[in-house]
């Protein structure tokens, strides 16, 4: 599993607190209040234009890490009730898969929907890991505490700017690791040989244009070429948002309330090889 940035159990108690507040009447923290959509939340901050296809999932569950467990466990203790605030519901169960897995759709989808009320140029695409993700998610309430332990790493968002190229470069190592979580575009995997290649490559539902420049949103660990995407480093424009993506989780999942486990078939095709 990649090596994810983090701070000390005190440094992070501090911004939680911070992000938390005390004062009287807050029924919801852990993120700034959510910008006004610009689309109805679930009519259009959910949906992504992705090219009609199919889905195979390899696997719907992941072990727990006492890793996270370390990380969180001082935050269950120090901060009382607070870590159990409800800043959202899950409809059903949100779990990892191959090449698509439903929390990594949520997750996907959360950074698009934050990228596109942040960012004044249209951001096309999101990439997300599933090495970031490290916990699912149950039916029911999902508090402040079951945010931290899906993603304890302080890792910020970062939106890149691509040429056709990069971005037709990024589909084939999404490819050969077997699928990430995605939004805004999608793709088909074909074994050619014992490798894994990309196919029919799309953004918002039409084929790549070599001469469009596009805008990903993903985090800042990726940005910097982790977990193999040494590609992003070449990025035509780099800007790093003040926000954690924790906190562009639940920035996201306040404003829509209630997630909808689905699956979309973003990335499709034979793993096997």
């Amino acid at each position: 599993m990649p090596t994810h940035r983090s701070t000390s159990a005190a440094a992070l108690l501090a911004f939680v607190l911070a992000a938390c507040g005390t004062g009287p009447g807050q029924e919801r923290v852990g993120a700034p209040a959510p910008l006004a959509p610009s689309t109805d939340a679930r009519a259009g901050a959910l949906a992504v234009l992705e090219a009609p296809v199919t889905y195979t999932v390899v696997a719907d569950s992941i072990r727990e890490d006492p890793e996270v467990e370390a990380l969180v466990a001082p935050f269950r203790q120090s901060m009382g009730d607070r870590i159990q605030v409800v800043v959202g519901e899950a409809a059903g169960p949100l779990s990892k898969g191959w090449p698509e897995g439903t929390l990594g759709v949520f997750a996907a989808d959360a950074l698009l929907w934050v990228a596109r009320n942040r960012v004044s140029e249209p951001v096309d695409m999101a990439l997300m890991n599933n090495g970031g993700l490290r916990v699912p998610i149950a039916p029911g309430p999902i508090t402040v505490g079951k945010m931290f332990e899906l993603m304890p790493f302080e890792n910020m968002v970062a939106v890149l700017v691509l040429s056709g190229k990069q971005v037709e470069d990024l589909a084939a190592v999404i490819a050969r690791r077997g699928g990430e979580p995605i939004a805004g575009f999608g793709f088909r995997i074909e074994l050619v040989g014992d490798q894994r290649v990309a196919r029919d490559v799309r953004v918002g539902g039409e084929p790549v244009d070599d001469t469009r420049r596009y805008r990903l949103v993903t985090n800042d660990y990726l940005a910097n070429g982790g977990d193999e995407f040494a590609i992003l480093l070449d990025a035509l424009e780099r800007e790093d948002l003040p926000l954690l993506v924790r906190d562009a989780f639940m920035e996201y999942l306040r404003a829509i309330q209630t997630i909808e486990p689905r699956l979309e078939g973003r990335i499709t095709g034979e793993l096997r090889r």
